[in-house]
């Protein structure tokens, strides 16, 4: 039995505990294996807790201090009013569905038992996860993100994608939480060895290096501009002969693709992009792909965030937009609510939303087709633009980046999560970002080059070619999330049945009641009562 006294009762302590661990754990650092632990507090605390109330002022304090620190790079870095008002309304709305996860495991644990509970968790985290990311446009902060930079432990990713990832993170924790509030030391082994199982079946999925033979050579860019010179039109030469230089000394190495930033600089282009990169492609010699920002329509102060294509023939095309702009800061104001704020408030976004993510397709200097699926910046969080892009073809992810704004600690962040979208697409992949960090990736998580953050450099490296596509590529998320649910779904549906079996027949503490209860009526009879014989 678990015992209560182990979390003290202090439910919303408890969860601040977690909150702080997982704020460690996803961090830009290498504390990412805390993601193994940081959860253990929230959980020993809700299936203990005596009511859901309980068990949601744990979940809520565990998401106030996780999404509350998680995001607060962002209110701080840009100084927007309308950015403080979002963060302070944001905050409780993005910790609302870890209280709801705090209170559906108290009354699990009420209904099923506490281990039962503890058993749920993983299908029920998961599905908040995907929740939060596809309906509040929120796909930061996931618990596969913390365990990145070991490609081994998020192999899983190919299979069922972050869900499977994150939910074997909070079965680990579980089983932890189960063995270090149980009276049976010998619990204490259950952890260990769902860890080590996964971390176990990973190793053996990542192929040996001789395998991978280097197929395309892919150069990045790295101007590193600072944010308030992007936005001066005095610098837009200087900024470009910066882009043009590194350039010329990527062509040295004979790459099959040259890759400039997100927003490489701050001059709107037309719909075909700006002719001058064609006449940097031909002087090259090499496919040119770079970011840019061009006009919805003439007049009009809504904007794409774009990647166009320039090839050594001369010719320039519009290769793909940006699908998920960062909500009030970079997106426009599209919906109602967002306009009518805009017309109170300044409202600092002028990006429009693609429906698609786009894929540029060139030949490499071999003659063979190269399709490069486009992310652009925070459109690389979002691992179904990633599984779009291999269904439909690419056979190269390309994202590109410029956090020059927003500073290191997300950019980081970024430089990490694209690990996930290479391991479950089975793609390999380059970040290019102006202020980095860029890295090139194979398709099996493992980072093969770095260009590191704030630096002016220019690398080139070679990547292996695709592997054939996994599950996840094929079946997406709903396998995965209706295998961890259907335990709980399975429990909810027997209850009635459990119900009616307990009714019709009676444990063995209900006989031993009834027996003490017939032998103390029958003493009683014997001996009569004080105002008479019986």
């Amino acid at each position: 039995m678990i015992a209560e006294p182990l979390v003290n009762r202090h439910f919303v302590g408890a969860g601040a505990l977690s909150g702080l661990l997982l704020v460690g754990a996803t961090a830009p650092s290498r504390f990412g294996l805390l993601a193994f632990l940081a959860l253990v507090p929230l959980l020993a605390a809700a299936v203990v807790a005596s009511s859901p109330a309980e068990g949601a002022r744990a979940g809520g304090s565990c998401g106030l201090v996780f999404f509350g620190l998680g995001f607060a790079w962002l209110p701080l870095r840009f100084r927007e009013p309308i950015l403080w008002g979002v963060y302070a309304l944001g905050v409780p709305l993005l910790a609302l569905p870890l209280a709801c996860f705090g209170a559906a495991l108290a009354e699990l644990a009420r209904r099923f038992g506490r281990r039962a509970a503890l058993g749920f968790a993983p299908g029920l985290w998961a599905a908040l996860e995907l929740l939060r990311a596809e309906s509040m446009g929120v796909p930061w902060l996931r618990l596969a993100d913390a365990l990145a930079a070991w490609p081994a432990l998020i192999q899983g990713a190919a299979l069922g994608g972050t869900s499977l990832v994150s939910a074997w993170i909070v079965a680990v924790n579980g089983a932890a939480a189960s063995a270090l509030a149980t009276r049976r030391p010998g619990c204490a082994i259950w952890p260990i060895a769902i860890a080590a199982c996964g971390a176990a079946l990973g190793q053996c999925a990542l192929p040996g290096a001789p395998a991978l033979a280097p197929r395309w050579r892919i150069a990045a860019v790295q101007p590193d501009v600072p944010a308030p010179q992007r936005f001066s039109p005095a610098r837009f030469d200087a900024n470009l002969e910066r882009l043009l230089a590194l350039s010329r000394l990527a062509a040295r190495e004979s790459p099959d693709l040259v890759v400039w930033p997100e927003s490489a600089w701050e001059r709107s282009a037309g719909d075909g992009g700006e002719p001058f990169l064609g006449a940097v492609a031909n002087a090259l010699e090499v496919p040119l792909l770079t970011g840019l920002r061009r006009p919805a329509a003439r007049g009009s102060a809504f904007r794409w965030n774009s990647v166009a294509l320039a090839l050594p023939d001369g010719s320039t095309r519009i290769a793909g937009d940006k699908v998920d702009p960062i909500p009030v800061y970079e997106s426009a104001p599209e919906t109602a609510l967002a306009r009518a704020l805009a017309r109170a408030v300044r409202w600092p976004g002028v990006v429009l939303a693609a429906e698609r993510s786009g894929i540029a397709e060139l030949a490499a200097r071999s003659g063979e087709p190269l399709r490069v699926g486009l992310l652009v910046c925070i459109d690389a969080a979002h691992p179904g633009l990633a599984r779009d892009l291999r269904l439909r073809g690419a056979s190269l992810l390309v994202s590109v980046a410029n956090e020059a704004e927003s500073g290191s600690w997300p950019a980081r962040q970024h430089a990490a999560q694209v690990r996930l979208r290479a391991v479950e697409t089975r793609l390999p992949l380059t970040r290019v970002a102006n202020t980095g960090p860029s890295v090139w990736v194979d398709a099996w998580g493992r980072e093969i080059a770095r260009l590191d953050v704030g630096r002016e450099r220019v690398g080139v490296a070679a990547l292996p070619a695709s592997d054939p596509p996994p599950p996840y590529v094929e079946l997406g998320d709903a396998p995965v999330l209706s295998g961890l649910l259907a335990p709980a779904l399975a429990c909810v549906m027997a209850q009635p049945l459990r119900l009616a079996s307990a009714r019709r027949s009676p444990t063995k503490e209900d006989e031993r009641w009834r027996r003490t209860a017939g032998d103390t009526a029958a003493q009683t009879s014997g001996r009569g009562t004080a105002d008479g014989p019986p």
